[in-house]
């Protein structure tokens, strides 16, 4: 069972299911099989359980008027939880105006309110749900896995703007990501805010979802929540708050030791994404591209479950789609993180950038059998 967990982290069969819209799918933990007799993938649409609490402290009523900045950026969250039909009847309802319903807003998980305006709440984190399974549970193991991957790449000295790389078990991608996250040893003091991306594996979501926490722990550390670059997307109808789409969700934990060990200090933007178009997603890339400071992370494998042949044919057509910057050639059973990578080469193709794959694998070629094989890829953006 834990085999397949590891080989792609979803585990939905995706080239051949029936199922063919992301957000039908919820995906409960299953494994590459180890034994003979497993040959079917555990499939679910139920609600994960919520295991990330609100913010301690309780809250009491608001004050009448709102001076601080704090207060100001709450109120545009609360104004971007609530659809537009919803905002322009509460504006008929009121001879025009619009007020944020502001002790219902999910983003209150965010902040509690006092009665002299707004306060951050106490700290709340992201604690790793796939430590032990998909990448080593203590932490002086994973920094020795994580040096051996990294000392395999030869560095370079342009570290890339924006990346794509695997979100599966490291015994079976973690070489392919490490091709990636070695080119940003150049940039390790430069940059300071990640903004991650990768599919959302275990719940229905239209749209892409960021969590309420202020930081995401892994056996190295937590990494903050960049607050400042989340009041940036606040406003977009296409972002949201759901805890549930980051819980038990491995397609971004994966990628968080790697950016610690690559990186010095920097902050996070975590984004779960399900159904959106490339110009959603590219839109919510563009509010936060920023310099050299910002990093773009795609997280996604590519065919799954295929044999090896078949899978080198489709995973290197995936690659020239990427290349030749093409969003419309990637189809849903060519990657699970189709979306998001569909909307950083959107953004790539309007800013000009140039996309290098430079490797590609799969897990016949890592760790696993070659009857049924998940594709990797690792590419860079400049």
């Amino acid at each position: 069972m834990v085999q397949r967990l590891l080989l792609d982290g979803i585990d939905a069969v995706a080239a051949r299911a029936s199922v063919r819209r992301q957000d039908e799918l919820a995906v409960l933990a299953g494994a590459h099989e180890t034994e003979p007799t497993l040959s079917l993938v555990q499939l679910a649409v139920a609600r994960t359980e919520i295991a990330l609490h609100p913010a301690v402290g309780k809250p009491v009523p608001i004050a009448a008027r709102y001076h601080s900045a704090q207060m100001i950026v709450f109120r545009r969250l609360c104004h971007s939880a609530f659809p537009a039909d919803r905002r322009s009847a509460i504006s008929r309802r009121n001879h025009g105006h619009y007020t944020p319903d502001l002790q219902n807003c999910p983003w209150r998980r965010m902040f509690y309110v006092t009665h002299g305006g707004l306060e951050m709440s106490s700290k709340s984190i992201r604690n790793p749900a796939v430590a032990g399974t998909f990448y080593p549970a203590q932490a002086q193991e994973l920094q020795a896995l994580l040096r051996k991957y990294l000392a395999e790449v030869q560095p370079r000295d342009a570290a890339p703007k924006a990346i794509i790389a695997p979100h599966a078990g490291y015994i079976y991608s973690g070489p392919v990501a490490a091709s990636a996250y070695a080119r940003l040893l150049a940039a390790r003091e430069t940059i300071k805010r990640v903004v991650l991306l990768g599919p959302a594996h275990r719940v229905p979501l239209q749209g892409l979802a960021l969590p309420s926490v202020d930081s995401l722990a892994t056996p190295l550390g937590e990494v903050p929540v960049d607050k400042d670059a989340v009041a940036q997307i606040a406003h977009l109808p296409q972002v949201r708050v759901m805890d549930e789409a980051h819980t038990g969700e491995h397609s971004l934990e994966v990628h968080l030791p790697f950016l610690q060990t690559v990186l010095a200090h920097f902050a996070l933007v975590p984004l779960a994404v399900g159904e959106a178009t490339p110009e959603q997603v590219g839109e919510v890339l563009e509010c936060l591209w920023g310099g050299a400071e910002t990093l773009i992370v795609i997280s996604s494998d590519l065919s799954h479950y295929y044999d090896y042949e078949t899978a080198q044919r489709m995973d290197r057509a995936t690659s020239r789609a990427i290349e030749q910057l093409r969003p419309e050639d990637i189809k849903y059973e060519q990657a699970c993180g189709r979306v998001p990578i569909n909307g950083l080469l959107y953004v790539a193709r309007k800013r000009g950038l140039s996309a290098e794959t430079i490797d590609l694998r799969n897990s016949g070629d890592t760790a696993g059998p070659r009857d049924q094989v998940v594709g990797y890829g690792a590419y860079v953006f400049q």
